[in-house]
């Protein structure tokens, strides 16, 4: 099993967790997602390398896209 967990400081007045959701189930990865105030915290278990990079990859995207539209 291959882990990944990142903490990225959130912008201000922006709800991930409202636009991304808190959990994801694919074939070969899971991530979850959890909030405070001035973080969010992406966990990542994958079963393989290309799984966890891909999973990361995507994470990583939604939440550009989010702070870019500012938080929708």
């Amino acid at each position: 099993m291959h882990r990944a967990e990142i903490t990225v400081t959130k912008s201000a007045g922006v709800n991930y967790l409202k636009v991304i959701g808190s959990k994801r189930e694919y074939k070969r990865s899971s991530v979850s997602m959890s909030e405070t105030k001035t973080e969010i915290t992406v966990r990542i278990k994958a079963e393989d390398p290309t799984a966890l990079k891909a999973s990361i990859n995507s994470v990583l995207n939604d939440i550009e896209i989010v702070e870019k539209a500012g938080g929708i």
